[in-house]
């Protein structure tokens, strides 16, 4: 039997469990607008070249990113402050991640995955506000 019928049974069920090493953006957006679609949330957008690495069913063209579960763990991984100031802070990160759990749902719905660990990242700079 090959993969291909293993991958099927990984979207049927909407998840994935292994790890996936990626390197991109993390960002932690606290504007009134994000605050109010996502809430209090950490998410990561793929480097292009590592993109193509994230589980999506066939025919899904959404643009590869995601939010953490475990948030207390980003924001400490990351090492983002707590509180809010400004618009939000973001850098760029080598991560581990594991249960990957594809949205199902439309409109503003967002992809989740648990943080494994930061292998590597930088400093958090701030979002500005007219983004």
């Amino acid at each position: 039997m090959k993969a291909f019928p293993l991958v099927l049974l990984l979207f049927a069920s909407g998840a994935m469990a292994a790890e996936l090493e990626l390197q991109g953006t993390y960002e932690r957006r606290t504007d009134s607008y994000s605050r109010q679609v996502l809430g209090d949330a950490v998410c990561f957008i793929p480097d292009e070249k590592f993109a193509q690495r994230v589980p999506r069913p066939a025919g899904d063209d959404r643009r590869a990113w995601f939010c953490f579960s475990n948030l207390g763990a980003a924001l400490k991984g990351f090492a983002l402050p707590a509180g809010r100031k400004g618009c939000g802070a973001r850098g760029s990160a080598r991560i581990v991640i594991s249960d990957y759990v594809v949205s199902r749902e439309g409109g503003e719905s967002v992809d989740k995955a648990r943080l494994e660990r930061v292998v590597s990242k930088s400093a958090p700079g701030p979002i500005p506000c007219n983004e």
